[in-house]
């Protein structure tokens, strides 16, 4: 688990340029609510969907951008994340790990990065409006599994396309983007485990030679 965090750390040095990005619009996104008439109210639809989860069809257009790029960023990052291994070393671990641990340790460490992520965005955001809306479990529950989800179908699609690089990524976008509109959390929470399920067990080394 130690190398695997060691991974992710370095790919998140690469991205700084996404995080800046990605900071830009959050400020943005701010600014927009934080100006509006102070008779027309926060509701937790507005506050979701600036933690990515979309679930407010009438947010701004710098909320929807920001929603947006948060999905291509969770894909961006774990994508690099989760085939890194494949690109830089993969006669080693394909020798030396046990193929179960490893894409249990890799499923694991996307899902608490995810957590502690969405955990962290979400209070410093609160922090902004905690005097106008009351907290919710839904503010971390939804945007979590939401991008959990997005996490594991991608690693799923990678694994049983064999990293057919771009056609991964515009499946996944595609699936993203279909559940900005339709997503329900009891469903998505089961589809998660089920995929997690489905890859460890099926899971091989010799499947992800090019």
């Amino acid at each position: 688990m130690k190398v695997q965090m060691k991974i992710l750390l370095e790919i998140l040095k690469k991205s700084w340029l996404w995080i800046i990005i990605f900071v830009v619009l959050a400020i943005l996104s701010l600014i927009f609510y934080m100006v509006r008439p102070p008779e027309i109210l926060i509701t937790e639809n507005d506050f979701l969907a600036m933690v990515s989860y979309p679930k407010n069809i009438n947010s701004s257009f710098i909320c929807f951008l920001l929603s947006l790029y948060q999905i291509g960023t969770t894909i961006y990052l774990i994508y690099i994340y989760y085939t890194y291994e494949f690109t830089y070393s993969f006669e080693n671990i394909i020798l030396r790990i046990n193929e179960k641990k490893w894409i249990f340790e890799k499923i694991i460490t996307c899902i608490l990065f995810l957590i502690l992520v969405r955990s962290i965005y979400m209070f410093l955001i609160y922090l902004c409006f905690f005097k106008t809306i009351d907290l919710s479990l839904n503010f971390i529950t939804y945007p979590v599994v939401y991008h959990v989800l997005i996490s594991i179908i991608l690693i799923t699609i990678i694994n049983c396309l064999k990293r057919k690089n771009i056609l991964d990524l515009i499946i996944v976008f595609a699936i993203g983007y279909l559940l900005f509109n339709i997503f329900n959390i009891l469903v998505a929470s089961f589809l998660t485990v089920f995929l997690i399920s489905i890859n460890i067990t099926f899971f091989r080394f010799k499947k992800m030679l090019l």
